[in-house]
């Protein structure tokens, strides 16, 4: 069923637009320049330190992402509150938020670092044998603990210029911070050869991105002051924590799934799988960082769009964003089964290389997680979170349970695939679900057909584009980067074929016709 026609847009959905384009333009900017240096800086650390210490980055991130738990749900849930007061220009509302943002932020870091030290006592249960390396591994796990408690100080002023659809400043931010702390870590990598000053570095990253934008917002908003104002009243505080309860539920499934991978390999395979696996895992990672801050930039503007627009309005930008990440995480899946192995050879030798069904297996996952992003950014701004909180719940418990019975018959393949199904089990099917019941009072069964349809283009495409790419010879980085470039092409014009007659991609080009005219009348 082609759902609404073609419509008039108007000056909110022209406003709405412009800043998710902006928001991503400076994201997709931001964040390849950040990715290009930890690239840089990944291949010097590879060169320079051994297996063991990939494979202790590795763990202990994993173990500090479990522990973050205790922020899932606050930011989201400020935000949540942030979009009507901003909209209605309610300054005094706004800065209450921000200072109850503070205080909580503020209690999870001390949570954290209290938390991160009780673990302590059981790292070596967690890593088994040992790794040859000569830094303590408790020096080095305070010091990851200290990176993830310190980038929550400052950071709660991030908050108000994302909720303001001004993203693109973040990201300038972080990509400026990003420049400096990694031109610094391949000095002390290449001078030094020294992994504690490495993260004393890393440290100091977060902490000089957050003061650029805690001093920024200070100036952008002079009218919002969290120092000036009384605290909003228990019962605001109440239903505030009430949904950051909700959140947390509704978010650890993620948060479980993408941060027990290499707890469970560690432990079943060894750590220096984990530290091979893990430079996959960053790849395939950073490509989904890219496209999620893409994604991402939608989600103010989603929250503005439910706040103000009609049912149908609504419905029809779903159906967009569906459209977009179906494209563009079907593109990139393709590209990353195909040359993914190829560019780790070249990279780094043949010795890191892994099985094409692991490589399979992390690009399904990466798939599934991009294809929630419509359900979940709408579950987000429209408070169904908390309806959807239990099924996301028992979607971690699942992942939990089959990362260890798949991992122990078929190693890291198994922990991998077992990640894609317990998201495949929740999110990717729930959020749409109560979407279409409770915002679009509709049937959930069309849109589902169209994601089945859209998917088994999707697997045609790598089909076609694999049986032309995956026998040629590629032995040098200028062969890899002609033959990404003619699959590109390949791909998206069979994209291109597949969409071209769909109302979605009609409405995009409208979009875009109509934002280039409206310049012109501009200037």
């Amino acid at each position: 069923m082609e759902v609404i026609a073609l419509k008039k847009i108007n000056n909110n959905e022209k406003s709405r637009t412009e800043n998710v384009i902006r928001n991503s333009f400076f994201a997709l900017i931001s964040k390849f320049g950040v990715l290009i240096l930890q690239f840089i800086c990944r291949t010097i650390f590879i060169k320079v330190l051994s297996e063991e210490y990939l494979g202790l980055n590795g763990l202990f991130t994993n173990i500090l992402t479990i522990l973050s738990f205790a922020e899932l749900g606050l930011g989201n849930a400020i935000i949540y509150n942030m979009y009507k007061p901003l909209s209605d220009k309610n300054h005094k509302e706004v800065s209450k938020l921000l200072k109850l943002y503070r205080k909580s932020y503020n209690l999870v870091a001390t949570f954290i670092l209290g938390a991160g030290l009780l673990c302590i006592p059981f790292l070596k249960d967690l890593i088994g044998d040992v790794p040859n390396i000569k830094e303590s591994i408790y020096v080095i796990y305070v010091l990851f603990l200290l990176q993830s408690a310190t980038s929550y100080f400052l950071t709660y002023r991030r908050s108000l210029i994302i909720a303001d659809q001004k993203e693109y400043i973040c990201s300038k931010a972080d990509l400026l911070s990003e420049i400096i702390a990694t031109v610094l870590k391949i000095i002390i990598l290449l001078v030094f050869k020294n992994y504690i000053l490495f993260l004393l570095i890393q440290i100091s990253r977060n902490l000089i991105a957050n003061g650029i934008l805690f001093v920024k917002s200070k100036k952008m908003y002079k009218n919002i002051d969290e120092n000036k104002v009384e605290s909003l009243s228990k019962e605001k505080e109440k239903t505030i924590f009430k949904n950051v309860k909700d959140l947390m539920l509704y978010k650890i499934s993620s948060t479980i799934n993408s941060g027990t991978d290499n707890i469970i390999i560690t432990k079943i395979v060894g750590l220096s799988v984990v530290g091979i696996a893990s430079n996959y895992s960053l790849l395939v990672s950073s490509v989904n960082q890219v496209l999620s801050k893409i994604t991402g930039s939608f989600t103010a503007s989603i929250g503005n769009l439910n706040a103000k627009e009609s049912i149908e309005n609504r419905e029809q930008v779903f159906y967009i964003l569906n459209f977009l990440v179906t494209w563009i995480y079907g593109f990139c899946g393709i590209m990353l089964i195909i040359f993914l192995n190829p560019f780790v050879k070249i990279w780094i030798g043949e010795k890191f290389l892994l099985n094409i069904s692991v490589v399979v297996a992390l690009v399904l996952e990466f798939y599934i997680c991009g294809i929630q992003y419509p359900g979940y950014n709408y579950a987000i701004t429209t408070g169904l979170f908390k309806k959807a909180k239990w099924g996301a719940f028992s979607s971690a418990i699942i992942n939990i349970i089959l990362s260890i019975i798949l991992g122990l018959k078929f190693g890291a393949f198994g922990v991998f695939l077992a990640t894609g199904l317990s998201r495949l089990c929740s999110q990717t099917w729930l959020d749409p679900y109560l979407v279409f019941k409770y915002e679009f009072k509709k049937s959930s069964k069309p849109f589902f057909l169209k994601v089945i349809r859209n998917f088994c283009f999707v697997i045609l495409n790598l089909i076609i584009c694999y049986f032309i790419f995956s026998k040629v010879k590629i032995d040098n980085i200028l062969v890899l980067l002609i033959y990404c470039l003619l699959c590109a092409i390949i791909c998206n014009l069979i994209f291109f074929i597949e969409f071209f007659k769909t109302w979605e991609f009609k409405d995009i080009i409208n979009r875009l016709v109509f934002l280039k005219n409206s310049r012109k009348v501009k200037q």
